[in-house]
């Protein structure tokens, strides 16, 4: 290491030896922080003396050898320039001192006559070598000597007043003082010089800097260097070790990314330090974590001024400043510095001190998770209560590691079950497979009497969502039979249970009817409640049975919208997300679900991603945008809890697409029938079907769809908007030459629908006008695009212009039925439906010629009612996001719709849009 600015104290320690070559014996102390360059100091110091002849006897204490009597004085004698006759005498003595009955235990004061005699001899010894010359005896680190050498060295410094002999000695200040006695008679000595070392000043930072770097370089870095070092010279260079090994660091003004040099000399700096001093950084190491640096003094029971002096020392040392620790490092490497048994048991003694504090859970169970303890009566549901408090902030890992410690400390049965189903819960959000593993001891528990009821309702929902059918059926059974005077927030957890099942698992809550209307008492309805779970659960029950009308639908939303997303809300959000979609509101649905799917994506909580994915994948798909269903559906099947929602929709968009190829490898796979009982087995069986028919399977097609109604009426959710299973099975039948069963099936499903459902109703009257006699089916299809036109389906919009467009044909009126048939084609592209655009062309074209066709520009009469509605408020200089805004859709919708509206209207920017305004307002 560099000896930089001791240039004043070296010269002093110079000056020393010459008076004592003159005759004046004399004594030097150096003292200083730890690694403040005491010991280069020194050994500078003894290399000038031994140019200068001057005969050196030296010695390094050390922590490992303080109890053995005499081991400084006799590293002295090992001075390989001594005459062997003068080593000898000074190792005999000391060998035969050994033996003297007291030497290991002295008195650090009194020096017993015995023991006299042998200081004495020793000191004869001393006095005959420097009456050879003069003499220098050194001692680095005296602070860790022991009691007989140091009565040696006070007996030597008192007889060397007209001798010519120079003690120096190296000692550390730390907070406290090593043998104050030692020091203070030492001091007392005729030119007896304290020599204290300063840490490096700006300049002595800036001298090693040069040293290494060019001097524009150290100036820049300077700054740095003297806030991370606090001038401490094994700081600094060790700083420069990590810049100089890390080649990307050296263009870097702040910490370099390899600390490996700087973490190792922050740990020697504490290793070295006073006990008191030592504790204290590890106490204020630990601490930090939970920002709790003010109870150090509590955390080893010192008085304010000691835990004062120790920051003192600390801070000349250069490991803290007046903030704390200089560096996120600094404070690292202290706790890095203890051993780990050492450090589990500091951990734990901050946990239960800051328990006692009254500190937030949550930085308690840091310390409990370093400790790796739960085994204080507090412990466990402290920890449940960081974990929750962890989930809150999408902290799921952290969470998990809570709860696996609060398990490994539960100790009643009740407790490791409640315990086990958080863990499960929080396992379900990162971890499906090791979630299903805990299913087991759960339903153990449940059988056991010692889960209650709302825990007992989330194992059976798990079981649900892990396809484990039976295994909640027998649960649901058990509970039925144990379950009955519930408190009042048991009561609506159980009503929301019940609406939720007959939802989600309608054949399960068939099954057991009895067991859910006899178990508890009557529950408040879910329009008199505030509670989400039974007012969601509620709204979606009503829309599958077809028992809301449009304004209840709307005001539901509007009520459970302004929850915040959470563990707690979740559910109750992805119930209403799918009563929009499923009531025929998926404009609404896009534009919320957008916003969940986002704001899910940031917190990076996977399973909400795939289930808020899979519902947007069916609203996407219900509003014609085969790209972002195939977006959301792919990305929801990457978790198993959103796979069969997602493999239905992605199958029906492959479908429409005309990839068919694509389409039959997902519908080959094997179903899960425990899905087939799920609505999502529904969306199977609508998907598979339309596959069917698009390979011009009708039959297969017709029991997939029958199958679908079958299920759909026995469960008591028959609402066309749903799943139009009705009109799935007219087109099969059409498909197989049955034109009047299909008109009749689909009539049947005309007259359960309400004029809002836009969607279902166009495209169950395009199906009737299909299976209709020529003269009919006009008025049916126009009827049939205005309902499709105010619930938007880009997809069902093409089919409905070119089966209008062939109508026209037959009437004659071929202009009208080539334009609505150009139209009908660009729509299916503009929507990624090439399947279907490939089968949207008259008798007298050829798809060659329709192609051509379909890159001829159209009017504004040709726009669509939506696609009107954008350019509108787009020639009024709205943007995007306005336009959004107020129609309720995505920007995403938006810019979409503009695309489409540019090209049929043969213009190229929005200011196109703005000098057509007075064409675009209607008349």
């Amino acid at each position: 290491m560099c000896l930089v600015e001791r240039d004043r104290e070296l010269a002093l320690l110079d000056d020393l030896l010459t008076e004592g070559s003159s005759g004046r014996g004399g004594v030097a102390l150096i003292s200083g922080p730890v690694a403040s360059g005491k010991t280069e100091l020194l050994n500078a110091f003894v290399q000038r003396a031994s140019v200068a002849g001057v005969t050196v006897l030296s010695a390094v204490a050390s922590h490992a050898e303080c109890e053995i009597p005499f081991g400084v004085a006799d590293q002295l004698s090992h001075n390989v320039s001594l005459p062997s006759g003068d080593v000898m005498e000074i190792q005999e003595i000391i060998q035969d001192s050994i033996l003297l009955e007291g030497v290991t235990t002295v008195d650090p004061e009194l020096v017993r006559p015995d023991h006299a005699r042998v200081l004495a001899k020793l000191h004869a010894a001393m006095m005959r070598l420097s009456s050879k010359g003069p003499l220098l005896v050194t001692i680095d680190d005296l602070h860790h000597a022991d009691r007989m050498s140091l009565h040696f060295l006070r007996y030597l410094a008192r007889r060397i007043t007209n001798r010519r002999v120079l003690l120096v000695f190296n000692m550390l200040s730390g907070a406290a003082p090593a043998y104050p006695l030692f020091q203070a008679e030492i001091l007392r000595q005729p030119n007896a010089n304290r020599i204290h070392l300063e840490p490096l000043s700006s300049c002595g930072i800036a001298q090693i800097l040069t040293s290494h770097m060019k001097r524009a370089e150290a100036e820049r870095l300077l700054p740095r260097y003297e806030e991370l070092s606090g001038g401490n010279p094994l700081l600094v260079n060790a700083l420069l070790e990590d810049r100089l090994g890390d080649a990307e660091a050296m263009n870097c003004p702040v910490m370099p990314n390899t600390t490996q040099a700087y973490r190792q000399a922050v740990a020697v700096c504490v290793q070295r330090s006073d006990e008191l001093t030592a504790d204290v950084a590890h106490g204020l190491a630990v601490l930090e974590m939970s920002q709790a640096t003010h109870l150090v003094g509590r955390l080893f029971s010192l008085e304010s001024d000691a835990v004062q002096r120790c920051k003192y020392v600390l801070r000349r040392i250069g490991l803290l400043d007046h903030r704390g620790f200089r560096h996120p490092e600094t404070s690292a490497a202290v706790l890095g510095s203890l051993d780990p048994s050492r450090r589990s048991a500091l951990h734990l003694r901050a946990a239960r001190l800051l328990f006692r504090e009254g500190v937030p859970a949550a930085e308690v169970a840091k310390h409990l998770l370093a400790a790796d303890h739960a085994g204080d009566a507090w412990a466990v549901p402290l920890l449940l209560e960081a974990a929750e408090h962890a989930l809150h902030e999408d902290r799921m890992e952290l969470a998990a590691e809570y709860t696996r410690l609060a398990h490994s400390g539960a100790v009643s049965p009740d407790q490791r079950a409640a315990v086990t189903l958080i863990l499960a819960h929080i396992d379900g959000r990162v971890n499906p497979v090791a979630a299903g593993r805990r299913f087991g001891a759960l339903a153990e528990a449940l059988y056991e009497g010692r889960l209650q009821v709302g825990q007992a309702i989330l194992l059976i929902k798990y079981l649900l969502l892990y396809r484990q059918v039976e295994q909640a059926e027998d649960a649901l059974r058990h509970i039925g039979g144990t379950v009955r005077d519930m408190s009042a927030t048991e009561s609506s957890d159980w009503e929301a249970f019940r609406l939720w099942l007959g939802c989600t698992y309608p054949l399960v809550a068939r099954n057991a009817a009895d067991v859910l209307e006899e178990a508890g008492h009557k529950p408040t309805p879910p329009q008199y409640t505030t509670d989400p779970q039974l007012q969601s659960a509620g709204l979606l029950n009503g829309v599958l049975r077809g028992e809301l009308s449009q304004p209840d639908i709307d005001a539901g939303h509007e009520r459970l919208r302004a929850l915040q997303l959470s563990d707690e809300t979740f559910d109750p959000l992805a119930m209403v997300l799918c009563a929009l979609v499923y009531a025929d509101r998926h404009g609404a649905a896009l534009a919320w679900g957008t916003e969940l799917l986002k704001e899910s994506s940031e917190r990076g909580v996977r399973s909400w991603v795939a289930v808020f994915g899979a519902i947007m994948a069916q609203a996407a798909l219900r509003s014609g945008d085969l790209e972002a269903a195939e977006s959301h559906a792919r990305a929801a099947m990457d978790w198993s809890m959103g796979v069969e929602y997602a493999t239905a929709s992605l199958v029906l968009s492959l479908t429409i697409r005309g990839d068919l190829e694509a389409a039959g490898r997902l519908v080959s796979h094997p179903v899960d029938a425990a899905a087939l009982q799920h609505p999502a087995g529904l969306y199977y069986q609508h998907a598979h079907g339309h596959y069917y028919l698009a390979i011009n399977r009708p039959r297969a097609a017709l029991l997939e769809f029958q199958a679908c109604g079958q299920s759909m009426q026995s469960w008591g959710i028959d609402l066309p908007s749903f799943v139009p299973w009705r009109s799935d099975v007219a087109q099969a039948l059409i498909a197989l030459g049955r034109e009047e069963e299909a008109r009749e099936i689909a009539n049947e499903q005309l007259s359960l629908l309400s004029p809002a459902q836009g969607r279902t109703r166009g495209l169950t009257l395009r199906v009737i006008a299909e299976a209709s006699a020529a003269e009919r089916r006009m008025p049916l299809l126009n009827e049939a695009l205005k309902a499709i036109r105010d619930d938007p389906d880009r997809v069902e919009e093409s089919r409905l212009l070119g089966y209008l467009g062939r109508t026209h044909y037959s009437y004659g009126d071929h202009g009208t039925a080539k334009r609505l048939m150009r139209q009908a084609r660009e729509m299916a592209k503009e929507c990624n439906a090439e399947g279907l655009s490939n089968m949207l062309y008259l008798a007298d074209e050829s798809p060659q010629e329709a192609v051509r066709d379909s890159s001829e520009p159209v009017g504004i009469e040709d726009l669509s009612k939506a696609e009107q509605r954008v350019a509108l408020l787009a020639g009024r200089g709205h943007t995007n996001s306005e336009i959004a805004g107020k129609l309720f859709i995505t920007v995403s919708t938006v810019e979409q719709h503009l695309t489409r509206i540019y090209r049929k209207l043969g213009i190229k920017h929005r200011s196109g849009l703005q000098s057509m305004y007075d064409e675009l307002v209607p008349q």
